[in-house]
């Protein structure tokens, strides 16, 4: 009843992933988008009934069915270097 209408006033949910350095690809190996890969990151998984994945999954559900207006936005580490990563303002542009 109720619950489902809750995604009306929800806000978009939008995921940052920070020091991104995956390839956008799916399992064939072709180019998704940061929004096609949250939905994959949001699919159930199935197979197994451990508690674990039955609570992944549970949130999964929650989240999908209460933010309906989902995107992800990666950001790629700046640097690759530690040491120049820990003192970032001395770094040459």
């Amino acid at each position: 009843g109720d619950a489902m209408e809750f995604h009306k006033f929800f806000p978009s949910f939008i995921w940052v992933l920070r020091d991104f350095a995956l390839d956008l690809v799916d399992e064939e190996g072709y180019t998704i988008s940061a929004d096609q890969y949250l939905a994959h990151a949001l699919a159930p998984q199935v197979g197994s009934f451990e508690k674990e994945t039955l609570e992944r999954n549970n949130i999964r559900r929650m989240l999908t069915a209460f933010f309906t207006e989902r995107h992800a936005v990666p950001l790629v580490r700046p640097l690759n270097d530690e040491e120049q990563l820990q003192d970032v303002t001395k770094v040459a542009l």
